[in-house]
């Protein structure tokens, strides 16, 4: 049947509506394109050249990046920086909580002066303690921002005296025989992390049905000097697929 001229605009409305509706929607929420995906095997990683496809906070794919970048709602070109998953808190201390209640407090000292003067009136108020626990002090918070050595403490007193950084780290830090490297380091923060608290599966490693948990840094942290490692920044971070820096 023929078409009156008079219908055409009507009809040509129509037909121009289903074509609008017969598109489909981008198949990924966001899409992060060129990136440097840290991939685990055993205690070592490597990075691989992926686009991260993103579906529903999770991720979708994982895409060459040889491949063209898929269409998504979003997508963000991350051009060669690393990505490592989301860190995973896999712990409490809920025994060192009641501890803290009886130890020196350290925390906001201006000075190691001021963490052995501390310890002096400690040590004065509590004759009975036999071990003498303290922690809290960050040398980044003093003037010449050095860090400590025991002799102060040795003259204080012949009783043990420990005395631990706000991280819990001993005055000296760990010795060598009880180093990690770097990359075991980051995998006792997210893939073992996540095994710990039961999470496997779910977060800690950069999968296909994971959660698209990230940090993102321009720098492989594995060749940082790991006294500078503190000083790294996150460019991004993203949790459940959300940027949230």
């Amino acid at each position: 049947m023929a078409v009156k001229p008079a219908s055409l605009p009507l009809f040509a409305a129509f037909f121009a509506a289903a074509l609008a509706g017969c598109r489909s929607t981008p198949e990924y929420d966001h899409v992060l394109a060129n990136a440097r995906v840290a991939q685990f095997d055993g205690d070592a990683i490597s990075f691989v050249n992926l686009h991260l496809a993103l579906r529903d906070g999770r991720i979708a794919e994982l895409i060459p990046a040889s491949q063209t970048i898929p269409p998504a709602s979003d997508s963000t070109d991350l051009t060669g920086t690393f990505v490592y998953p989301g860190l995973v808190d896999a712990h409490a201390h809920f025994m060192a909580l009641g501890q803290a209640l009886e130890t020196v407090d350290l925390v906001g000292t201006r000075s190691w002066a001021e963490c052995v003067e501390r310890v002096r009136q400690y040590l004065a108020d509590h004759p009975e303690v036999a071990v003498v626990r303290g922690r809290g002090w960050d040398q980044n918070d003093w003037t010449l921002g050095e860090w400590p050595t025991s002799a102060e403490l040795d003259a204080l007193s012949d009783k043990a005296i420990v005395l631990s950084r706000i991280d819990g780290h001993p005055v000296g830090g760990f010795q060598t025989d009880e180093a990690l490297t770097l990359d075991q380091t980051i995998l006792g923060m997210t893939r073992d992390a996540a095994r710990a608290s039961f999470r496997e599966g779910q977060a800690g490693e950069i999968r296909v049905g994971n959660w698209a948990d990230f940090t993102i840094f321009d720098t492989n942290l594995s060749e940082i000097e790991p006294m500078n490692l503190p000083k790294t920044q996150a460019l991004q971070v993203w949790i459940h697929g959300e940027r949230r820096k």
